[in-house]
């Protein structure tokens, strides 16, 4: 779980850059923790979402990132992106202009009748990633309000509508399913 600041945010990237240190902090400890360096991957719900889409999205760009950023060593090998936010009004931090050959493959799932994000999002992020053949799957849920995160008691909040569903807390499943094929 990473905690960002977006006080005092420079060009809007300062939560960029931190996610990007993390990503590069867990590959160098990579060892030390179990896990392989090769198969970090970033993932984020709604705005978190879109900061993840962000750095899969940009990891290769050295205008977005500080002078010396290891490119390599912060670049994520998939990308989890849970109703995102992916266009915005400045066109620059719109995630479906920003995909190209270099973003990893990646997973998505949204529903249809999110009234905060609109599918429309999650729609346009994948005809990027087609139109770039990028590896992905997408999942569309037809009913569910926005912020389900894992979609069970855990995570409900029945006052915002938010109620545990078994058909969308499939998703974890078919992520982890994703995540091991590559």
């Amino acid at each position: 779980v990473l905690e960002y600041d977006c006080t005092e945010v420079p060009l809007g990237v300062k939560p960029l850059h931190t996610l990007s240190a993390s990503v590069a902090w867990v590959r160098e400890h990579a060892a030390q923790l179990g896990i392989a360096a090769d198969r970090i991957a970033v993932g984020g719900f709604s705005a978190g979402a879109h900061l993840a889409g962000l750095l899969a999205a940009t990891w290769h760009d050295t205008d977005w990132f500080p002078e010396g950023t290891d490119l390599q060593a912060h670049r994520p090998n998939a990308a989890v992106l849970c109703y995102p936010v992916v266009s915005a009004e400045q066109q620059r931090f719109s995630l479906e202009t920003l995909v190209s050959a270099h973003m990893p493959r990646t997973f998505l799932w949204h529903t249809l009748t999110d009234a905060t994000v609109p599918v429309e999002n999650t729609l346009l992020l994948e005809a990027a990633l087609r139109r770039e053949n990028i590896s992905h799957e997408l999942h569309l849920f037809p009913h569910g309000v926005h912020g389900l995160a894992l979609a069970d008691l855990e995570t409900a909040d029945p006052m915002k509508g938010r109620v545990p569903d078994r058909h969308i807390n499939r998703w974890q499943a078919l992520c982890a399913e994703w995540l091991k094929e590559e």
